[in-house]
This record gives structure tokens, sequence and C-alpha cells, in this order.
């Protein structure tokens, strides 16, 4: 009983669980596809949610039209709204319960405007051909320019090519990619960056010179994020020591930011093998990057949870490899052989692809990728000899020890830079030809089904999602980790971490080690200065590794920090209670006292 009482006074001293209501009040949206949530009703059968252009008076419903006029059902308080909205007007909405057919009385009126289309946006042409198009959107980068003013955008669309959601950076996107959280994740600037569908960075890679992302950000299983970042190295060649720029790939803790897995290309890789045209002068790469001869070029790097290894694609060297994650040993290189590569390392697959971008493993084992056709049969191409390909390839072995080509589709015109070939579920393939501005979906005989070209702009990737609002049911934080076994419902945090194991998250939590001390005294400085500065390790109880935990140490007056230092044994000190909690106790304790009095009364009757 005593039991009972105890969870019911946790339950009254929780703080109360945050009231979502989207779109927020005012909020100037840069989509047109729109999640609506708001507070539940108690015992409806359903919802009706309303939409009306705002006319700015106080009943802009009394003589609109609904552009959104839903009927919901009542599991959940939400509805995402995928038609009905347009660029550059004013809203307002509203919602009401529904009990037996019965409607009930209308809730507040709510307002939202959505952006004006962006100034100088380019013509997005869309063409259809035979058979069907994989439903869903197309995400991709967009750069260019107005009156000389660069513009840089991630960019989704709909299949008729109608834009349907954007958001606007300071840098130029390179990978851009939807997340199974509903968020998005992009490369710009040198770092890796994390956004909320309306445009705030969620997470973002640290800001050190060390890790210059570029290229590629992909979402590993437990939360954390594979980068491909420049490295330096001196290399000596023609009898002079030159500055080559290779490739780490690097995994960074998602909550810490601390390199978890890294991998250098200069550790591994003979520097005998370079592409002579690439390195017969140093370059400039700007953004604070030194001359330096480009060596490896990496343009993709991405885990495989199937076979426990990340493959990662050499550009310059014509070459995809997989490493091993759990050792870092190489399972195979694949791509051009001698003479152009001398060192012998490669295993298989000279002629294959060359320049290649983006590859993708299939679940039956193959690899799609974007076969750029810069040195094919190891030769220098021009506009007019130069042949792009998709290409699918299968393997013998296991592992691996030849591969060929089970598919390809050969695309109109040669694309000696950027690229990707993405095979989906419905078996299309979606071909980002980046150099000429296009996107072509083909199907499995190669024939064009539906097709995307943007004049005047180049295009880095390209994906096909489902949905450009993933709505997750019972999940406040839009964390991908639902309400009921989060533990940080209220704020994101996908790895759940959670150091002292108390079924708070450490981003929610106060004292993630559980020691008695806020994390915000623990300064992690290792010297203590005051109780407001321990200099103690916030996710270490006892940071000295005496026994005591470091709260014990700070009530006995020693140094947590010091382990030669430590107080004599002593029983804790009782936590500080507000007055609600000690009215609570109170009240526990005169329930336990009744409840004892009720016992005694019944023993001696």
């Amino acid at each position: 009983m005593l039991m009972r009482y105890f969870l019911l006074a946790l339950l009254f001293l929780a703080p109360p669980a945050v009231a979502l209501v989207l779109p927020p009040e005012g909020i100037d949206l840069n989509a047109i596809h729109a999640q609506f949530e708001w507070l539940s009703v108690a015992d409806v059968d359903e919802y009706q949610l309303q939409v009306v252009v705002d006319d700015g008076s106080p009943d802009p419903f009394a003589l609109a039209t609904p552009v959104v006029d839903a009927t919901v059902g009542a599991a959940q308080p939400r509805s995402v709204v995928t038609s009905g909205l347009g660029w550059g007007a004013a809203y307002a909405w509203r919602v009401r319960g529904i009990d037996t057919g019965s409607p009930l009385s209308w809730g507040a009126i709510h307002r939202f405007t959505t952006a004006a289309l962006p100034a100088g946006l380019p013509a997005f042409i869309v063409t259809t051909g035979i058979g069907t198009p994989e439903p869903g959107l197309t995400l991709f980068n967009l750069n260019f320019d107005v009156d000389s003013v660069s513009n840089h955008f991630a960019i989704v669309i709909d299949a008729a090519g109608n834009l349907v959601w954007f958001l606007k950076r300071e840098h130029r996107f390179g990978d851009v990619r939807l997340l199974p959280s509903g968020r998005i994740l992009a490369v710009g600037g040198g770092r890796a960056w994390e956004f909320v569908l309306s445009g705030p960075v969620s997470w973002v890679s640290p800001d050190d010179p060390d890790l210059h992302v570029h290229h590629e950000a992909f979402p590993m299983p437990n939360g954390n994020v594979m980068v491909a970042v420049f490295t330096y190295q001196e290399v000596m060649r023609n009898s002079e020591l030159q500055l080559w720029k290779g490739d780490r790939f690097v995994e960074i803790d998602r909550a810490t930011g601390a390199e978890v897995w890294a991998w250098n290309t200069f550790d591994h890789l003979s520097t005998l093998d370079f592409d002579d045209t690439q390195m017969a002068q140093p370059n400039s790469p700007g953004e604070g990057d030194p001359d330096s001869y480009p060596w490896t070029h990496s343009n993709a790097v991405i885990y495989n949870a199937a076979d426990d290894s990340v493959y990662a694609s050499l550009r310059h060297l014509s070459r995809v490899i997989r490493i091993d994650y759990a050792t870092g040993d190489i399972v195979y290189q694949m791509g051009m052989g001698p003479p152009s590569m001398p060192s012998g390392d490669v295993d298989f697959g000279d002629n294959l692809f060359s320049y290649q971008h983006a590859p993708e493993l299939l679940p039956n084992g193959n690899m799609v990728l974007y076969d750029n056709g810069d040195r094919r049969d190891q030769v220098d191409q021009t506009t007019e000899t130069g042949v792009t390909k998709a290409i699918e390839l299968s393997f013998t072995g296991t592992p691996p020890s030849s591969a060929t080509i089970a598919w390809q589709y050969t695309l109109p015109g040669y694309t000696p830079a950027l690229g990707d070939a993405d095979r989906q579920p419905g078996g299309n393939t979606l071909v980002a030809a980046g150099w000429e501005g296009k996107v072509i979906e083909v199907d499995a005989s190669g024939t064009m089904v539906w097709q995307l070209e943007v004049p005047g702009v180049r295009i880095y990737r390209a994906e096909r999602i489902p949905e450009l609002i993933l709505d997750v049911p019972g999940d406040t934080d839009s964390d991908s980790v639902a309400d009921f076994v989060d533990n940080c419902p209220d704020q994101p945090n996908l790895p759940q971490t959670d150091t002292d194991e108390d079924a708070r998250g450490d981003v929610c939590d106060d004292d993630d080690d559980g020691d008695g001390l806020l994390d915000a005294v623990e300064t992690n400085t290792g010297i203590y200065v005051s109780p407001t500065d321990t200099g103690t390790d916030p996710l270490l109880a006892d940071t000295d590794g005496d026994g005591f935990d470091d709260a014990e140490e700070l009530q006995a007056g020693t140094d947590p920090n010091d382990a030669s230092s430590f107080p004599p044994p002593a029983l804790p000190a009782l936590p500080a209670l507000s007055n609600r909690g000690i009215a609570v106790l109170l009240a526990l304790l005169a329930l336990t006292g009744a409840s004892r009095l009720r016992r005694d009364s019944f023993s001696r009757a």
C-alpha cells in the first residue's frame, strides 16, 4: 500500500507533459505540406479540422470556404495536410471534437502564414514517360545565383514539379537526406547539420578544422553520424615533398561531438596509386584549406549493418573500398588496377567504373552506383568520347573476389562530375544526372518513366522520399523514439544516453551521473574551487575513484578530485525537499500511520 502511495506521489511531483499546438502560432511556414496538432478532447470519436484563408477578421470562418476540411480519428489529435495550402498566404485553422456523430463547439482559432516563393527560383520542368513513377516526393539540393548573389537551398517537389518545401542556408548544400526522425541531415560549410523542417538547427558537428566535413553525412543505426573529412600528409614524389589531401572517415558521437571511430586513407592505402591528371598540380579548395594535391577525393561513405561494414567511394582512385567496422581492416578494394594504379592492392573490378559516385547496398547484396566514366578504359575521356552510366554490380564469393555488371542504364549525355543512382522499392532507379541539372527515373529496362530538369543549375544528389512529414504518433519531440519508451520525451535525444541509469536521459537530467551534484557545478576541470565550481566530472559519480561519490566528499569537506583525500564513512545527508515535496511526504506518513492504526485496531479486536 505504501508503495502505491509513493508512486502516486511521484506522479504528483512529476512535471506535466508538454501539449503541442502545431503549426506554432504565427509561424511563417517554409512548406505547403503541414502537420496540425491540437489539444485532445476527452470522450470524442473523431475530430474535424478546418483551414481557411485568413481575412484578418475576428472570425475568418464566418464567410470563407475551407481550403481544408478533414475528419481525423480520435486516436491521435493530429493530421498531416498535403493539399489545399499555397505559397505566400495567411491561414486560420480550428478543430472541434465529434462525439457519437454530434459535433462539439469549435476550439480556439489559430493563425499561420506560408512564405513567399524564393526570388529567382528556377523552373522545375517535369516530363513523364512510359510506366509508373515511384510514389512520393523528390528531395535535392539547389544552388543558383540572383543578381550575382549565390542562393543555397534544399528543395522538395511533388511528382508534378510543384515546390512543396524549401530551406535556405548561407552555405552550399552537399548531401541532403530525410532522417527517420523527420529531420533533415545535410552537409555544408565544412560541417554536418541537422535541421527540423521549419529551419532551426537541432544538431551540428563540431567546429573543428580537423573535422572539415565534405560530401557525406551518414546516419548510423546507433544515432551517431558518419562523415568524410579532409586530412593532409606530406608525401615524397618526384623528388620533392608534397602536401597531399586524403580522407578520414569519422563516426561522431551525436550527444558529445567526440570521435568514436575513425579510419585514415593515409594509414591503409598505398601512395603509389594516384591520378596523374588530378595530381598534376596542387589546388586550393578554399574555406581555409591549404594548397594541396587532391589524392583520394572521397565522395561517399556509408555504413551497412547487414555486414557491419563501411563503404567508401574514392573518386580520384576510381575505387570503392569495403572496411570491416569492428577491426578497421580492408575487406576488399574494387576498381581501377595497373598500370594507372601500380600498387597491386586492388582486388578486382578493373574497368567496371571510374570516377564513380554514391554506392548503395541493396538487400540482395548487390551494389548500385553512378559511374561517371571519366577514366573509362584507363583513358582520360572528353565530352565527345565520355559515357556515363548507372550500374548495378553483383559479387561472387564471401568475401567477394569478383564483380560483374548485373544491370546498367546509359545516360543520354556524359556527366564528368556529380551524380547519384538510387534503387526504389518498386524496382525503378532514380538517377541524378547532376552535371546537367536532371533527375531521371527509369524502369528495369532503362525506359524513362519520369524526369525533372532544372535549367541552369547543377544537382549533387536526389532522393525520393515517401512524404515530407513523417508523422510519428506518440513522439512529442520528434526524435524517432516513441514517448512511452523515450527517457526524455520532451527533448530530442535519439541515442537515449542515460549515464546514471535513472530512466531519465542525460539531455533532460540535471545530474547525469547521479552523484548528488548538479551538472552545472561539475565543471570537469579537476580543480575544486567552490560548491558551484567543483571541478568534478559530470559523467562520473566518483571522479577520483576513492569509493566516495563527489557529493559525499563535498559534505565531508574533502577534495572530490583527489583520491588521497577522502572522508571517514558517514551516513549520506538527506536531500533537500521543496515545500510541495514536504507536504506530500507528510501526507504519506499520515497515510502510513493511519494504515498502521487500522491494523492495530483489527489485531486488538
